[in-house]
C-alpha cells in the first residue's frame, strides 16, 4: 500500500502547501486541494503628514483599528516529484465593523472625518490570491518564489455629525457627503501587488505529523485610494501610490488522517508597509505623503485532499 510522505513549504500568503519527499509514484502528478477556517486579526494604521505651507492643512491626521475577520482558504496545489505549484484563494466570510479611531489634523479640528464619525462604524473587508512555485531543495528545506495581490476595503457608515457649534451634516464625513447626492457608497481601498520569495524547514515527528517553519519576504507595489466625488465639491478623490514591502513568518503542523487526506493546524503573522504620494500635480493631496501599517494575526485549521 502506497504512502506519502509529505513536507509542508508555505508560501507568503499564509497557505500551506504539499510536496511529496517521497513517494511510489514519484514520476506522476499528484493533486492537493485544500480547504481551511482561518480567524484573522487585522490592524491597520496610517499616518498623514503634509509639506504644504497653506494653513489648514492634513498634517498629523492618523487613523488607527483592529478588526476579527473570519475567512475562508481555498488552494489548489500540483506536485511532482520536487517541485510544486499552488494556487491559492482567500476571502474574508464577513465584513468586520469596527470604530475607528481617527485623529484630525492639528489644524483642522472641525474638518471632515475620513472614516466613520465617532460612535459609529466602519465595514472592513479583505481578500488576497496568489500564485506559488516551490522546490524541495533537501530533506525538509523548501524554497519558494511567488506573486500576490492582496486587497483591503474600508466602508464607513454615513453620518450626521454635530460640532459643538451648530453646522449643516454636509462636509461632516466624506461617506455622508456622498449619499447625500445619491451617490454609490463612499469607501477606501488599499491594495498591494508584487512577487515575493521564501524558505520553509520541515521537521517529521515519527510517524505523528510534520511540524514546519517559514519565512517568506515581498516587494510590492502599493495604492490606497478612495471614490469622493460630488457636486458640491467636485472631484477631490485620492489615489495614493507607491512601494510595499512585506514580511510573513509562520509556523504550521500537519498530520495525515488517512492515505488520502490530512488536517493541518497554522499560525502566521504578516505585515505590509506602503509609502504613498498621489502623483497627480492637479490633485488637492499632491502635497500629502501617507504612511500605511497592515498587520495580520491568523489562526488557521484546515484539510487537504491528495489525488
Amino acid at each position: 500500500m502506497f504512502f506519502k510522505k509529505m513536507i509542508i513549504g508555505v508560501c507568503a500568503t499564509g497557505v500551506s502547501v504539499a510536496t511529496f519527499a517521497a513517494s511510489d509514484e514519484g514520476s506522476g502528478w499528484t493533486f492537493v486541494p485544500s480547504l481551511a477556517y482561518q480567524q484573522k486579526q487585522l490592524k491597520f494604521d496610517q499616518l498623514y503628514t503634509d509639506s504644504s505651507t497653506s494653513v489648514p492643512n492634513e498634517n498629523g491626521r492618523k487613523s488607527h483599528f483592529s478588526v476579527n475577520l473570519p475567512t475562508a482558504n481555498l488552494s489548489l496545489t500540483a506536485s511532482r516529484s520536487k517541485f510544486y505549484i499552488t494556487l491559492k484563494y482567500e476571502q474574508s466570510l464577513a465584513d468586520g465593523s469596527v470604530d475607528v479611531d481617527e485623529t484630525r489634523p492639528p489644524t483642522k479640528p472641525t474638518g471632515p472625518y475620513y472614516l466613520n464619525v465617532p460612535g459609529h462604524e466602519t465595514d472592513v473587508r479583505r481578500s488576497d490570491q496568489s500564485i506559488t512555485f516551490g522546490f524541495n531543495a533537501w530533506g525538509g528545506l523548501n524554497l519558494f518564489v511567488g506573486y500576490m495581490a492582496g486587497k483591503t476595503t474600508l466602508t464607513p457608515s454615513a453620518t450626521c455629525f454635530t460640532y459643538p457649534t451648530p453646522s449643516p451634516c454636509h462636509g461632516q464625513n466624506l461617506a455622508l457627503d456622498l449619499e447625500e447626492e445619491n451617490r454609490p457608497k463612499y469607501f477606501q481601498r488599499y491594495t498591494e501587488e508584487g512577487p515575493y520569495l521564501g524558505v520553509s524547514y520541515g521537521w517529521q515527528i515519527n510517524d505523528a505529523g510534520t511540524l514546519s517553519v517559514s519565512f517568506a519576504d515581498a516587494r510590492m507595489n502599493g495604492q490606497f485610494k478612495d471614490n469622493y466625488i460630488t457636486t458640491k465639491y467636485g472631484d477631490e478623490h485620492f489615489d495614493f501610490t507607491g512601494d510595499s514591502v512585506g514580511t510573513s513568518i509562520g509556523m504550521t503542523w500537519s498530520a495525515p488522517l488517512d492515505e488520502s487526506s490530512a488536517y493541518f493546524l497554522d499560525i502566521r503573522r504578516q505585515k505590509y508597509s506602503m509609502s504613498g504620494r498621489d502623483t497627480d500635480p492637479t490633485s488637492i493631496f499632491s502635497t500629502i505623503h501617507v504612511a500605511t501599517d497592515e498587520t495580520m494575526l491568523g489562526f488557521t485549521a484546515g484539510l487537504q485532499f491528495y489525488y
